[in-house]
């Protein structure tokens, strides 16, 4: 995997919609497109017990847009989620000072990132179960 991008300038990457099945990867050279199946060994065991995709405490939550315009209008754009009144500020500044552009996001949006969210949230407390489970029975 690392031997696609090597000796080039990383511009950006991203992981597309999951029917991409890959990450793609931005590079002085171009774009370079690498299965999941790769990315995934990478991946931290960690990120399996996570339940907070969209960090839930945080000010501001910043994460990939989707919407029913299709990844190509979206792969540039990211989805922003207030939460306090501080991160409401920091926004607004950023608006005000032309720093950040903006565009609606469609009302459906929400309930796909509320579903994804509890999905992640499944996962990870399944993942989590199955672990102290594990680690319960090692211990007997």
């Amino acid at each position: 995997m690392l031997s696609a991008v090597k000796g080039e300038k990383i511009r950006s990457m991203d992981i597309p919609p999951s029917s991409h099945a890959c990450m793609q990867v931005e590079t002085s050279a171009g774009r370079i497109e690498i299965p999941i199946d790769q990315v995934n060994g990478c991946v931290r065991d960690c990120c399996a017990y996570c339940t907070d995709m969209t960090a839930e405490f945080a000010d501001i939550s910043i994460g990939s847009a989707r919407s029913p315009e299709g990844w190509e209008v979206d792969r540039h754009w990211n989805q922003v989620i207030v939460r306090t009144t501080a991160g409401e500020q920091l926004l607004n500044l950023a608006r005000e000072k032309g720093i950040l552009a903006f565009k609606d996001v469609p009302p459906e949006n929400l309930a796909k990132l509320k579903s994804a969210a509890m999905g992640k949230k499944r996962s990870g407390q399944s993942n989590l179960n199955r672990l102290s489970e594990t680690n319960n029975t090692l211990a007997s």
